[in-house]
């Protein structure tokens, strides 16, 4: 699994290399608590190049990725466009303007045929009323990866 950059700690290694990063958004469910947060979720699939999300489009939703690769990408203006990070199974799209509400700041393709779990976020409200321990650690797994997304980005700049 890779975040969104891969850099290199003090000591020289990678941070990909760390245990502490190798777990997957909500590793800590059990079959029942994804049985209960698919009652309130959909499945998608999307093909190879297919565009997932748009910049500046209007939409809270959030997935999870469960099999195949979605590649973040930057479009700078006259300019090639960059591929700022590959994310495979496990790992969450969307988080910011799930979270904020804001537009989408980039775009998104698929890396290769790719499914994913997709929650609105007027099911995630539903979600939160009927099941609110689940939906407590939910916002404590995002909180933890949009977390490690700003520090690596901070990591940039100092």
């Amino acid at each position: 699994m890779s975040f969104f950059f891969d850099y290199k700690l003090e000591d020289g290694s990678s941070h990909l290399e760390n245990k502490e990063n190798e777990k997957t958004f909500l590793d800590g469910w059990n079959q029942i608590d994804w049985n209960t947060f698919y009652e309130f979720s959909e499945n998608l699939t999307f093909f190879e190049n297919e565009q997932v999300i748009k910049k500046g489009e209007k939409n809270r939703s959030l997935m999870i990725i469960v099999e195949g690769t979605l590649n973040v990408v930057l479009k700078p203006k006259g300019k090639k466009q960059i591929t700022i990070a590959s994310l495979s199974d496990g790992e969450i799209v969307g988080d910011q303007s799930f979270v904020d509400a804001f537009p989408r700041s980039l775009d998104v393709y698929a890396g290769k045929e790719t499914k994913v779990i997709q929650i609105s976020w007027e099911n995630f409200k539903k979600f939160s009323i009927k099941e609110p321990t689940r939906a407590q650690y939910f916002l404590t797994e995002l909180a933890k990866v949009l977390s490690c997304r700003l520090r690596t980005v901070t990591s940039f700049l100092i």
